[in-house]
């Protein structure tokens, strides 16, 4: 994954995804604080964007690991307020799961 930043036109960080070997989705929630990716197994990795910026590991551990989708997670979306998350597959119908972030 890299995160590319719009106004420099620069990469500004890069990370291996945690046990991804094959990419379906990604999100970014509203204001930036969360990135969250979906892979082909059904497993979706968020992570938190101040982490992965200021981390010197090109392999940082998840802030969450969902594991709730067995098919390809093929939609990621967060709420305005980044309090909820949505994550869904395509390949069966009815697989979607919502997430708090809610503390």
């Amino acid at each position: 994954m890299y995160i590319w930043d719009i106004r420099t036109r620069r990469c500004s960080g890069r990370f291996t995804d945690d046990g991804c070997i094959w990419g379906s989705s990604v999100a970014v929630a509203p204001g930036g604080r969360f990135i969250a990716c979906g892979a082909r197994s059904g497993v979706v990795n968020v992570y938190e964007t101040a982490e992965l910026l200021s981390s010197t590991s090109h392999a940082p551990k998840p802030a969450k690991i969902l594991l709730n989708i067995t098919t390809s997670a093929t939609a990621i979306k967060f709420n305005a307020s980044s309090e909820v998350m949505a994550m869904a597959s395509d390949a069966k119908d009815n697989a979607l799961r919502l997430v708090s972030f809610w503390k």
